[in-house]
């Protein structure tokens, strides 16, 4: 069976701050020996864009049965639709990236973009989504994990939370779906929720933890997968961080999910050093477990979404950091949360696991920032958590929820209406928390990693077939008010195949819709400073990163 191939793009391109939409690949090319049609395609934005680097790309489906969907909280410019290969391949060759930052890198220091191309002819598997589980051992109690490349190696690297423990546990990835040996990072007393991302402006993957003890935590990274001392921001009761750009600033900003003496979201306003301001909490009436972070309502504002003791609470934010007042969803006690497009028209859904019920609730979202309780899905004996992704890669939005009292995640497909098919099994460690997908071999599947309340974390790696090769390119991306005139090189690599956004209890993921995504080829975006990067190579993988 022959995967569609994408070939062609560009060997060199180079974009200004402040430029018009620029096309990025108009001589790429679509084959597949097997199928005349494809189902899908997603351009993502997967690495070194972080909070507040006002990353767009478009494209233009004039004349085809092409749907194109941009989701600008995770980057993800998602095309659906049974198509034509020909007509995909003309809606790709459009595809057009800006950035509508003043400096797209926060000030300096790394401003690269890795661009994430897949497409899918929606071959679907007649074995099983998954192999079976490799498992690693880390800090006791996992509780969650997060992926990005902290060592700059083009491959995504894990860091879980140790829940009985004071730290985290850094699991650097081999690119072929295995990691080497845990080492552990003291952050604070029982860390729970953990999340990635740019804190202090230099280009470099943090990481913040979220600590019931009665605070959050940060590490800045030095780039080679090492990390520093952590600083501490005290905050009651912390049960979930993200790391992301509430006001507009270029700066990234921390929102915790707290449940002490103050029962809300707290949001501390970043400097864009690695310091916060005093943080402010605003009340979600029920204690929070987990966050989703989107644009709710269309306002180009990033709203909150959290699993509360009674239902899903919903926080509007006003673009300048603060919030409006909660608005409440029927439930009771939900654990996880997640968000995508689950019905395809545009607008973010919710899907929160009901854990003293064995269920999760779907809440489909009206695009003003309400939402519609749909219905539930039997999801095993205390589901915990909930991932979105496509794994199947049929170009529709799936769900991964783990169901801590058992050894099991259960995937529920879904018909890209709002609904799902029923349960498929995949057994992991003991007592899974924490469920996150990314692809972790190179191979253009969507993995799945959980943290297991037995300390281990357990790899799924994808087996589904029908999706592109992988081709990754390096484009400079130039900021004429601060550099000099230079000649620019192009540098084609092997980059990251995956930068996780920040959702809930995770990293920067918010949110992942269709967090998978159909096979896909890499395009990195920098603006580098001269003499700041070294010459990369150029080599294809077999399938999508």
């Amino acid at each position: 069976m022959a995967e569609p191939v994408l070939s062609g793009l560009p060997a060199s391109l180079s974009y200004n701050f402040g430029d018009a939409a620029t096309p990025i690949a108009p001589l790429l090319t679509v084959t597949d020996a097997d199928s005349a049609n494809l189902a899908s395609a997603s351009v993502r934005i997967v690495g070194g864009s972080f909070a507040g680097d006002g990353d767009i790309l478009t494209a233009d489906t004039t004349g085809t049965a092409i749907t194109a969907v941009w989701n600008a909280a995770n980057g993800t410019l998602f095309l659906s639709g049974s198509d034509t290969v020909e007509n995909y391949q003309a809606v790709l060759r459009t595809v057009s990236y800006q950035s509508t930052a003043t400096d797209p890198g926060n000030s300096g220091g790394n401003d690269a973009r890795t661009l994430a191309w897949q497409v899918s002819d929606g071959t679907t598997l007649s074995t099983d989504l998954f192999s079976a589980a490799s498992n690693y051992t880390g800090g006791g109690d996992a509780r969650y994990s997060v992926a990005s490349d902290v060592d700059g190696d083009g491959d995504l690297d894990l860091v879980t939370s140790a829940f009985s423990g004071t730290g985290v546990s850094v699991f650097l990835g081999n690119g072929d779906g295995t990691f080497g040996s845990a080492t552990t990072y003291t952050t604070g007393l029982s860390p729970h929720g953990v999340a990635i991302g740019d804190i202090n402006g230099d280009g470099i993957a943090d990481v913040a933890t979220a600590n019931t003890s009665g605070s959050l935590s940060f590490l800045l990274g030095n780039g080679d997968g090492t990390f520093g001392t952590a600083t501490t921001l005290a905050t009651p009761g912390a049960t979930a961080v993200a790391i992301v750009d509430l006001n507009h600033d270029g700066k990234a900003d921390l929102v915790g999910s707290v449940a002490g003496t103050s029962i809300g979201n707290v949001v501390f306003l970043g400097n864009g050093d690695g310091t916060f301001a005093t943080g402010v909490t605003y009340a979600t009436t029920f204690a929070p477990h987990a966050m989703a972070l989107g644009d709710f309502n269309g306002d180009g504002n990033v709203d909150i979404a959290s699993a509360t003791d009674n239902g899903t609470s919903i926080l509007l934010g006003n673009g300048d950091g603060s919030f409006g007042t909660v608005t409440l969803l029927p439930g009771s006690t939900q654990w996880g949360i997640a968000t995508a497009d689950f019905d395809g028209d545009g607008d973010l859904d919710l899907a929160a696991s009901m854990i003293n019920i064995g269920a999760v609730f779907l809440y489909l979202g009206q695009g003003d920032g309400t939402f519609t309780y749909t219905g539930s899905l039997t999801a095993g004996s205390w589901p915990y958590d909930v991932a979105t992704g496509d794994f199947n890669a049929d170009g529709k939005v799936d769900l991964a929820v783990t169901a801590t009292g058992s050894t099991a995640v259960s995937v529920f497909l879904g018909n890209g209406d709002g609904t799902f098919q029923s349960a498929i099994g995949a057994t992991v460690g003991i007592g899974p928390y924490g469920i996150m997908v990314g692809d972790f071999d190179g191979a253009g599947g969507t993995d799945i990693v959980t943290a297991n309340s037995s300390g281990t974390i357990s790899i799924l790696l994808n087996q589904t077939p029908g999706l592109s090769a992988t081709e990754e390119t390096t484009i400079e991306l130039v900021d004429p008010s601060t550099i000099p005139r230079t000649r620019w090189v192009l540098r084609s690599w092997s980059t990251l195949r995956r930068l996780a956004t920040n959702t809930s209890s995770r990293s920067p993921r918010c949110p992942v819709a269709g967090s998978s995504s159909p096979g896909r080829t890499s395009a990195k975006v920098s603006a580098a400073r001269p003499a700041t990067r070294a010459v990369g190579r150029s080599r294809r993988r077999s399938s999508m990163p």
